[in-house]
């Protein structure tokens, strides 16, 4: 996939990438961390815990949606990709995980990022 076809799949799934960053990017005002006894993989799940406490103490101020919404219109891939992977660290170690909305479409595009131009 190309750079343009790339910013492309974000913006056609624009809507339930930004409401699974909006619920699971660990900076996200909404975001709680989630429970070791409810992960698939407790191990799995306290790493991402870890990760997830790095990534909100190195934070900025901007919510990462509204993030997102600015490099989308900017083309940022770069920033899109690292407010994606991310929020990959915020979203349970479940296989539940799957039926959150966005969150397939967000793996797809964070495992076929484009080449460059």
């Amino acid at each position: 996939m190309n750079e343009s076809e790339w910013l492309e799949s974000c913006k056609s799934n624009r809507s339930s990438i930004l409401s699974c960053i909006g619920q699971y990017h660990p900076a996200s005002h909404r975001f709680q961390p989630a429970s070791v006894d409810t992960a698939t993989a407790e191990l799995a799940q306290k790493a991402c815990n870890h990760i997830s406490e790095e990534i909100r103490s190195e934070a900025g101020v901007e919510p990462p949606s509204v993030a997102f919404a600015a490099a989308l219109e900017s083309g940022d891939i770069g920033t899109l990709s690292q407010l994606m992977n991310q929020t990959w660290f915020g979203v349970p170690e479940n296989t539940n995980c799957w039926s959150i909305p966005g969150f397939s479409e967000m793996v797809e595009l964070i495992e076929d990022l484009p080449e460059e131009e």
